[in-house]
């Protein structure tokens, strides 16, 4: 099997993410899910893996779904206390 002259292919895959770049997605501006932490790690960590021009992928849960009940006390973009 020939290697293949591209450099590896990465899926990130996180439950929070504080900044997206422009690079990685069109909805870049809106594209945040922060609760701590590791939102700002994972950041980091895709920032510095997207400016080496590896092949990364994102992958992040869609909360909206997930809190669209009506008994349902958390709102997407705000902390619940």
């Amino acid at each position: 099997m020939a290697k293949s002259k591209k450099g590896p292919r990465i899926l990130f895959v996180t439950p929070e993410i504080s900044y997206v770049s422009k690079r990685l997605s069109v909805d870049a501006e809106r594209l945040r899910a922060k609760a701590g932490g590791l939102a700002d790690v994972s950041a980091l960590l895709v920032h510095g893996l997207s400016s080496t021009h590896q092949d990364i992928h994102l992958a992040v849960p869609h909360y909206r779904n997930l809190f669209q009940d009506k008994g349902s006390r958390m709102h997407p973009g705000k902390r619940s206390r």
